[in-house]
């Protein structure tokens, strides 16, 4: 259960990117929740060819996480270009499809 007035920000791989690993991208799932919620997804899509670079330097920015790299899964190879990381993750995330028709 979430506790009361909080704000949970889930973000993506390419958000990951460009903050240069400061922000960590966290595992798609989709749960029913137990009480009520508001949910308001947002998203980007930057041409396919664009490649991503990180826009910051992480190691200039101070924030001590409670636990270091909880999200990070040393499997997921995150790919600098927006339609090579959007395929890896439909692949990772529909792999029967891909099974059958790729």
């Amino acid at each position: 259960p979430t506790p009361a007035n909080v704000l949970i920000c889930n973000i993506g791989e390419l958000a990951q990117i460009f903050s240069g690993g400061y922000l960590m991208a966290t595992p798609h799932r989709v749960l029913r929740p137990q009480d009520s919620r508001i949910s308001l997804p947002v998203f980007y899509n930057p041409k396919l060819d664009h490649v991503m670079e990180s826009m910051v330097n992480p190691e200039e920015l101070t924030w001590n996480r409670q636990v270091q790299n909880q999200w990070l899964r040393k499997e997921n190879t995150l790919m600098g270009s927006v339609g090579e990381n959007s395929f890896k993750s439909l692949a990772r995330s529909h792999a029967e499809v891909f099974k059958r028709h790729h």
